[in-house]
């Protein structure tokens, strides 16, 4: 039996880690304007606990860490996994469970005293069968930070070593007013009690479904940790904002005030090349993120070096593979132009191989970029193969 502490980490925590860190961005909805305008009134917020409709996942390393319980309960069988769901990046932050597979019993250490048989609401019993993962639900924690008790509301989903995590079901969501147009804002931390880049931040007009949350839950074994990083700077309805959220006790409960500043550095305008956007993230060389909604044909950012990011067109198009590895210098003195958007182009190529002969599309956008619809297998690409003007095959293309 191992210690509780960490060790080196699994490869999809590797890749994982490396997926927050190349999709980093936020949800900011920039509304077409032809001028920008100035910050005056700055927007604020109180987001209120959310019990679910958002979701996060966090990682466990299940092969890397086992933990050592002073109390454990009978369990019914000799088939148990002992683990951690890690909050943050303290290897001393973490609560412990124990899931017994004869029973199908999930014992998880809410108090964190390391005694299984003391806890409110344990143990848990299995909600459904994913495939090859068994999923608990409803799993609910209270962390204190700074004497704030926050409380999270969390999915377990266990399988194997490489199918296993944590989704973070709860949040805090309320609604700002961004020039003209009121928003939904909501938040997600990912246990740790402090809001950044990686956690999440979905802006929508109410009423509409959070795209994050949409991608999210197509797929069901491997969800991403699609940190869309509460932002340092946000772009909507013609203005840029300097973000700053903060956790904080009302009568209510435990809410984050956002509020949306007037920025203290000088802006830059981004001319966007490309039309039909709908989401656009842009992240610059120090991690700093900017998705823009239904952009106009510019913006307005930080100076530095931007990349794209991801981008996801009005007809669901996204950016695909390989992401963008061009790099674009965003500066005061003048304005920087960003090749991205449609409309898109679509080319065949066919290549034969004895007696098939294959045939690749790909679609490509503003800047020669590659565009796919990931997720969306209801219409495939359709093609068809003539001799003269006889039609002589038709099929349709796999996604891949």
């Amino acid at each position: 039996m191992r210690g509780t502490g960490f060790g080196a980490a699994s490869a999809r925590n590797a890749r994982s880690a490396m997926r927050r860190l190349s999709r980093l961005c936020l949800l900011a909805c920039l509304l077409p304007a032809s001028a920008f305008a100035a910050v005056s009134d700055a927007p604020a917020g109180l987001l209120r606990f959310t019990p679910e409709g958002v979701l996060l996942s966090v990682d466990i390393a299940l092969g890397n860490r086992e933990v050592r319980f002073k109390t454990e309960p009978a369990y019914e069988g000799d088939d148990l996994l002992r683990a951690a769901i890690p909050l943050g990046q303290n290897q001393a932050e973490f609560v412990g469970f124990a899931w017994d597979k004869t029973a199908g019993r999930l014992y998880v250490d809410t108090n964190r005293n390391l005694d299984l048989t003391d806890d409110s609401g344990s143990p848990y019993r299995p909600a459904a069968a994913n495939g090859p993962l068994t999923v608990f639900e409803n799993v609910r924690l209270t962390i204190e930070r700074n004497g704030i008790p926050l409380e999270y509301v969390l999915q377990v989903r266990l399988g194997s070593e490489w199918m296993s995590d944590v989704l973070v079901v709860s949040g805090w969501q309320g609604r700002v007013t961004f020039g003209e147009t009121e928003f939904e804002v909501t938040v997600v931390d990912n246990l740790d009690g402090a809001l950044g880049q990686e956690d999440q931040f979905y802006l929508t007009v109410p009423g509409e479904a959070s795209e994050a949350s949409a991608r999210a839950q197509l797929d069901d074994l491997f969800i991403d940790s699609i940190a869309w990083g509460v932002p340092g700077h946000l772009a909507v309805a013609g203005a840029t904002y300097a973000v700053d959220t903060a956790f904080e006790m009302t009568e209510q409960g435990v809410a984050v005030r956002a509020r949306f500043l007037s920025p203290q550095e000088p802006l830059a305008e981004v001319r966007i090349q490309g039309k039909y956007i709908r989401e656009l993230v842009l992240a610059d060389q120090n991690a700093s993120v900017c998705l823009v909604y239904t952009p106009g044909d510019r913006v307005r950012l930080p100076a530095g070096m931007y990349s794209v990011n991801s981008a996801l067109l009005e007809d669901g198009w996204e950016l695909g593979y390989p992401r963008n590895g061009n790099a674009y210098r965003v500066t005061t003195e003048r304005p920087a132009t960003l090749p991205v958007g449609g409309p898109l182009r679509q080319r065949i190529t066919a290549e034969r191989h004895v007696n098939r002969l294959d045939l690749s599309l790909e679609v490509t956008g503003a800047g020669g970029l590659p565009y796919s619809r990931n997720g969306q297998f209801a219409a495939p690409a359709q093609f068809a193969v003539y001799r003269g003007d006889s039609q002589v095959h038709t099929g349709t293309f796999e996604y891949g």
